[in-house]
């Protein structure tokens, strides 16, 4: 005779007369063997059914799959033991209410990870979680999917967590990431992110360094405008050396305390396709830098045929964003720097000009140049074109370069005299860099 586990049992019958979306015959054995391989490969699964009074024991279980039939109200702190899954497959997710004090899990050095499926936490009061990596480096990590919901005034505190990936989720209050160097990365998708109590920040990731982080589809809404949606260190302090933060296709909701610490201008910290209040912080991150010469009267010495020279004059930096321009006069002055460290980008350059012909002779051929220098370095000169002067003649001149640059790739502006060394005055120049 087959004896088949009090476990398997229970589990057996769950699947059956529960799950009503794919009932045919076929469905039903793959979905109970699947469960039964898996309770196999984890060593053990707990079903946990609030209809016959379970709820999680203080300790979980290591390598123990946690399956939440129906909902409970638990009152004792619960510790996490290494590799353990809480999952439910109730269509709307089986609600658990903390109804104790203190953190309702808590784990330090985990195992691999905690991973949570379609579970439902709420608390009125004290926070679910406060998890943490004794050795400050890429440990334990976590992995909330589909129909989790985490409702509690504070969520609680991760502390030198490996990667943290929630997606497809509601996250009702105040959630803490914290950490040293290089602890992990943070992707947050999918989700709906409420604030429940005014004057705090929904998301606060400290002064860690991320391996990576990404937001991408979260709506964040606020109370009132008392709340800050994100806040972190300043000066991409946040991020790893060569790797970029990205918040893309999110909303920031009922508050113009967008960001704290952070801002759209760090070089490292890429915003775009989001929405927020026209008054808030948080805007589309931008490539810009604006290099201007204006009523200047200083010639740029030519000293030999043919050989470029940069523009001189009283250079002054009219916009900087994600770009630095170096001012005052030649060699150094006019430089624009690209800071950004999204390399590969084709940026557009454009160039105005008012050009004079300082002293006599006629039919003096200028040509007008955009060097490109490289972090490598490597040099391009790009010939925007040239023009015949007569003696004292005023002309205009504008132009544009589709450039690809990388971090700290340069662009600035030189002319060449190609029929003698007359020296030459560029009365009005405008050398704008930038894009999206």
């Amino acid at each position: 005779m087959l004896f088949m586990s009090t476990a398997f049992s229970k589990l057996l019958r769950d699947t059956l007369l529960t799950d009503a979306a794919d009932n045919t015959d076929g469905d039903i054995v793959e979905r109970t063997m699947r469960d039964f391989m898996g309770s196999v490969f984890a060593q053990n699964v707990v079903l946990l059914d609030g209809a016959d009074g379970d709820t999680f024991p203080t300790t979980l279980a290591d390598d123990t799959v946690y399956k939440v039939v129906s909902g409970f109200s638990q009152t004792a702190q619960v510790t996490l033991g290494q590799n353990n899954v809480i999952l439910s497959d109730s269509p709307l997710g089986a609600v658990i209410f903390w109804a104790g004090s203190g953190n309702m899990f808590t784990g330090v050095d985990f195992g691999s990870g905690l991973i949570m499926d379609g579970v439902n936490i709420i608390s009125f009061s004290d926070p679910i979680l406060s998890l943490t990596n004794s050795g400050g480096n890429e440990g334990s990590s976590i992995f909330f999917a589909d129909k989790c919901l985490f409702q509690a005034p504070v969520i609680g505190n991760l502390t030198s967590i490996g990667t943290k990936q929630i997606t497809n989720a509601a996250i009702n209050g105040d959630l803490t990431i914290t950490g040293g160097t290089n602890v992990g990365g943070i992707n947050f998708r999918g989700l709906s992110w409420d604030a429940q109590q005014a004057g705090t920040t929904l998301l606060n990731i400290g002064s860690g360094v991320y391996s990576f982080i990404d937001l991408n589809n979260v709506a964040f809404t606020a109370v009132d405008g008392t709340n800050t949606i994100l806040s972190g260190a300043a000066n991409n302090a946040n991020i790893a050396a060569g790797e970029i933060a990205r918040i893309e296709d999110c909303s920031w909701k009922n508050t113009d305390l967008s960001l704290n610490g952070i801002t759209t201008e760090d070089t490292r910290w890429l915003f775009t396709g989001n929405s927020a209040p026209t008054t808030s912080n948080m805007r589309t991150s931008q490539i810009i830098g604006y290099a201007e010469l204006a009523n200047n009267a200083t010639n740029t010495d030519i000293d030999t045929v043919g050989v470029l020279e940069p523009v001189n004059g009283s250079w002054v930096a009219t916009s900087e964003e994600r770009t630095s321009v170096s001012t005052g006069s030649a060699p150094t002055g006019g430089i624009i720097t690209y800071d950004a460290v999204q390399s590969g980008r084709r940026i557009k350059v454009d160039v105005s000009m008012s050009v004079e012909k300082v002293g006599g002779g006629n039919n003096i051929t200028y040509t007008f140049w955009l060097r490109h220098i490289t972090a490598g370095p490597v040099t391009t000169d790009f010939e925007l074109g040239s023009a015949d002067f007569d003696a004292g003649q005023t002309v205009r001149f504008t132009s544009f370069e589709q450039i690809e640059f990388i971090t700290g790739d340069t662009v600035q502006l030189f002319v060449s005299n190609d029929s003698n060394t007359d020296d030459i005055v560029f009365s009005d120049v405008k050398l704008r860099f930038g894009g999206l």
